[in-house]
């Protein structure tokens, strides 16, 4: 299940898979221990907005 999660991003190189993989890994986890999913789902969102500050202030 978390495999098919990881190929709904789109990754175009084996890292890029790992890297999503990976991800999908420590967000089911946080789910399994916290038995929440609004915990998985605010890091995930938490992730996403590291990754877009990065694009506005690196990349202008």
């Amino acid at each position: 299940m978390l495999t098919y999660h990881g190929l709904i991003h789109g990754p175009t190189s084996i890292g890029e898979f790992i890297i999503y993989f990976a991800l999908g890994l420590i967000f089911g986890a946080l789910y399994l221990i916290t038995n929440r999913i609004e915990i998985a789902i605010i890091c995930h969102g938490l992730n996403n907005l590291v990754h877009i500050l990065i694009f506005l202030f690196v990349y202008k």
